[in-house]
Formats: C-alpha cells, structure tokens, sequence
C-alpha cells in the first residue's frame, strides 16, 4: 500500500477503485448467480431476489409497473384500491429502462443494484480524497466504510436474536446494501458526496458562495435524488447540516449570507417533493396507514446498537475522543455532528428511528481511520501496522459474509426448496404468464402468502395478503387468508372474496390461485364458488364472480 500524497484523484487510484469495487460486486452475487445456475434443471423457479426477498418483492413489482409505462406506481401487496405516487420513483424508472431495452424488469432491477453499488464505492473513495491527500489513508476508509459490520455475525447465533443491525439494517452498511436493492447504495452515496461538498466548502480558507461549479449545483442534484430515493436520509443530512453551520458560525462569530445560501442550495431544491409526501400522507389515509406500518422501527437497544457497529466503533473511540477534545474544523467538526445527530433522531420517540441508521458507518468509518493513523499505528511497530490491519478486516467483514451466506440453505435440500419464498414450484411461472396479458390495473388475486409475494412482480395484479408490511392489516389478511384455504362450508367463502374488513377502500377478489404452496394450507371448499379458468400442472386457476352459484 503506497504512502505518497496528492491533492487529487489520480488515474491509478480510480483504477484501484474500480477493481476493488468489482471484486466486491462479484462476491456479493455470487450467491445470487449460484442460485440461478443451481436450480435450472429441477421443478423449482427461482424468483429473482436472495437477500431482503420480501422488500425486493416490492420493488421489482414497481419496476414491473414502470416497465407497463406507469410513472406513478401503486402498493400491489395490498388489495385496496388506490392512485399510484412518486413514493419509490427510482423502481418506476428502472422499469421505464426495462420497456426501452426490452430486458425483463428483475433483470433491470439487479443492472441497476450493480450500477448503484459501483457509484456507491466511487462516492466513498471521492469522501476519502475531499478529506486525507495520503493515499494510504484514503484506502484504510474506504476498506473500513465499504466492509466493515458489526459483532452480529457471532452474537446473533450465539443468542438467536438476529435484530442486530448489521443482520437487519443493510442501509447502515455498504456491502450490505449492495445485497438489497438500488436506492440503499444510491442514497449512501448520495451522503459521501454531499458531505465531501460540505467538508471542502467549509475547511479553513474557503469563503466562496455556492455556485454550480464549486460544489452547488452538487448539492441541488443531491439533494432532489435524495428525495427520491431516502427522504429520511435528506431529513437526517439536512439537520446534521444546519447543526453544523451553527457551529461553524459560532466559531466564526458570524452566519452570514454565505452560510444560508450553502444550506439554501441544500434544501431548497427537494421541498416541492417533501411537500408532495406530506400532503400525500396528510390527505391520503391508506398511503398514511402503509407508510406507517412500513417505516415504523424502533430503536434498537443502545448495547445491540454498540454492537452492531463492533470493531470499527471501537477502533474509533480514540478518534471520537480526540474529535471531542479538537473539534477541528476540517473534517471532525461535520462528522461528530453528523454522528451526534443521527444518534439523536435515533433515539427521538418518532417511530422511525431506525431508519435514520442510514449511511452512519461514513462518520464510524472516519474516526475508525482518524484513530488508527492518530493512535493505533503509533502504538504499532511499523513491521506489524499493516499485518494487523490485513488480518483485522476479515473480522470486520464476517457479519457480511455471514449474511451473504444466509439464504443459500433455502436451496441446499427438497425440503428447504418447498417451504422457501425465494422459490415457487415452477408450474407457478404458468399461472403468472397467463394473467399477465390479462389482468386490469385493479384485479385482485387470492393465492398462499409465498404465492402472493410474487404475484404483483410477475403479474400487475393487486393481492389479498403480500407482504408483511406493505398490505394494510397484515397480520389479520394472512390469518384471514390461510383460513379460506382450510374451510369447509362454503358459506363462508364469500366474506374474504368480497373484501370484509377493507378499510380505506372496497376491493374484489378477481382471480384465486390453488397449487402445492395453498394445498399446504389445507383442502378448501371454496373452489366450488369459482370457475375454472385452466390448470398448469399442479396449479389451478380460477375466477370468481359474485353470481356464481354452488355447484351440486
């Protein structure tokens, strides 16, 4: 590792990032590519997500939607009708790019995963050179923010409990983010370039106004695709923010113009979006009941949170330290108060606490290189100062490695395969074929909740029960659905079919799917109330309509 100096992003730096970049990009789809190889030539169809299956369920149904040319995207997983919004805009225009290339949208979907985890990687080596001109301290942050995690790896097995954050909070992580979805890596990178706007036009000498060539214009483009992707993190950088200023300012004995127009140009440009969220929120109670279900998180226990963080937070307690003592103002000053309030909103009664993780390994990933320049290498012969560190990041790393792992079991035995929501029985791909040509934007379909995970992204059609946040009374639809596939007097087939219990909004069931994944469930009775559409292979399909009689 070279220790030379430079007040730029040279050539062969960018070259390194690149591959290492990569080669992180190969491991963390190598289960992905393993599982599409693995099952080819068996009767099981992999789905298309491994790692947060039921959240990538989501999206690439709302890539679907984009790819049938809608740019304002409905919540499938819930049966209530409802007007699409701009709420996860990203996946409506991965779809748009699906139409245009012809590609699949789960497909488009993982190309954009790809491309957002590369610019993320990128945006965190740029931090690095805003911050540090010694090359070899720009590799140590960018190898502690992409890789590093916490003590969940060993703890979680050990106590069972898997609600540590770096087993269930991939948008605190980068590598871990880069398993998931697009806006995740998006909006990490997004943070490292609008806090590397905000570190240069602050560090001492600096007292230009923002145009579109010293950063600005960054920022205003930052700033709108923060809206769109994590208006939570544009909240939690937008406070860090003017904290910041007022710190500066204090130190300064002055907040002028100049100060205003750099948080102007910030948070300016997305309030014409936050005030379309709001509203929606406002005046839109079923997208106000989903939204709450889906963002309410509450914080985690401040030992889990420690932990979570593990050896990189403990590496950068000396770093904390001295930033506390210091408070210098190139670089320490943001980022203890980017840690500062994020830790704050986390711990704020807001029910979405967690959600403000986003991103907070940068700040932990600074002070752990802070530290490890200022304290731990001075405290290490030279001859063992890289030996330790080569030897520590696999340490840092092992949660990751151990999520990675995490779903390839789903597909190691037959039994495994039948009770797995990552795969359905291949007669399955049949039934979604044929109601994807012929479904209408408000049809709604019964089918087992494994089943129902998939339909919207495969079809367009709305489901009873699909997700366990995303469809409006979760808990009572899967309940109120596993019982229609266990009764046995037909009397009381009609009540679910008819929407009973639907707040916000009636719906109808239009089709009802019956295959291996609903006969677990039990034998019903109600397919008598149903016309039989077609079977494929073992998976029938029907239609129901209100008229239909009992049959002798």
């Amino acid at each position: 590792m070279t220790s030379g100096f430079t007040g730029h992003v040279a050539p062969s730096e960018w070259r390194w990032v690149i591959v290492v970049s990569a080669l992180l990009l190969i491991i963390a789809f190598a289960p992905f590519l393993w599982a599409v190889v693995g099952i080819a030539d068996t009767p099981w169809r992999f789905m298309g997500v491994l790692h947060d299956y039921q959240d990538g369920a989501v999206y690439i149904s709302e890539a679907f939607q984009g790819a049938e040319g809608q740019l304002l995207t409905r919540f499938l997983h819930t049966a209530e009708p409802h007007r699409g919004t701009f709420f996860n805009a990203i996946y409506a225009l991965i779809g748009q790019a699906s139409r245009l290339t012809a590609l699949p949208p789960v497909l488009m979907f993982h190309i954009a995963r790809a491309a957002a985890s590369i610019f993320m990687y990128m945006a965190l080596y740029q931090l690095a050179a805003a911050i540090w001109m010694r090359l070899r301290t720009r590799r140590i942050f960018f190898i502690i923010a992409a890789l590093g995690s916490g003590f969940g790896w060993l703890l979680g097995v050990v106590s069972g409990n898997l609600r540590f954050l770096d087993l269930s909070m991939p948008e605190a992580f980068p590598f871990y983010s880069s398993l998931v979805n697009v806006h995740y890596p998006l909006g990490i990178a997004c943070l490292a370039l609008a806090s590397s706007v905000v570190i240069n036009a602050f560090k001492p000498g600096m007292h230009e106004m923002p145009t579109t060539q010293n950063g600005g214009g960054m920022l205003f483009l930052l700033s709108v695709t923060l809206a769109f992707v994590y208006p939570l993190a544009l909240l939690m950088f937008a406070v860090a923010f003017l904290v910041y200023l007022i710190f500066y300012s204090a130190q300064q004995k002055h907040f002028g113009e100049r100060e205003w127009r750099w948080l102007l140009w910030f948070v300016v440009p997305a309030l014409p979006l936050v005030v379309y969220y709001l509203a929606l929120l406002y005046y839109n109670p079923l997208i106000s009941a989903l939204m709450r279900q889906e963002n309410f998180s509450a914080a985690a226990n401040p030992l889990v949170f420690v932990l979570s963080f593990g050896l990189p937070l403990l590496i950068a307690l000396p770093g904390i330290l001295r930033g506390v003592r210091r408070f210098e103002p190139y670089g320490d000053q943001f980022m203890l108060v980017w840690l500062g309030m994020a830790l704050l909103l986390i711990y704020l009664p807001t029910g979405l606490q967690q959600r403000f993780v986003v991103g907070l390994m940068i700040p932990i990933a600074y002070f752990a290189t802070r530290a490890i320049e200022d304290f731990w290498f001075s405290r290490l012969s030279r001859r063992w100062r890289y030996r330790v560190l080569v030897a520590l990041v696999p340490v840092m790393a092992a949660t990751h490695l151990f999520v990675l792992a995490l779903p390839v079991q789903s597909f190691a035995a037959f039994d495994s395969r039948s009770t797995s929501s990552l795969l359905l029985e291949r007669d399955y791909v049949g039934v979604f074929d044929w109601l994807k040509d012929r479904v209408e934007p408000e049809d709604v379909v019964l089918a087992a909740p494994s089943t129902s995970l998939w339909v919207p992204s495969r079809t367009g059609a709305h489901v009873v029960y699909g997700h366990p946040t995303l469809t409006l009374n979760a808990a009572e639809k899967r309940r109120e659905v596993e019982a229609w596939y266990r009764m046995q007097e037909t009397e009381t087939c009609d009540a679910l079919l008819n929407g009973s219990g639907a707040r916000y909004g009636s719906y109808r069931v239009s089709y009802v799917i019956v295959g291996p994944r609903e006969n677990r469930l039990g034998k019903t009775e109600c397919t008598d109330l149903l016309d039989l559409v077609d079977t494929f292979g073992s998976v029938a399909l029907y239609r129901y309509t209100p008229t239909t009689s009992v049959r002798p």
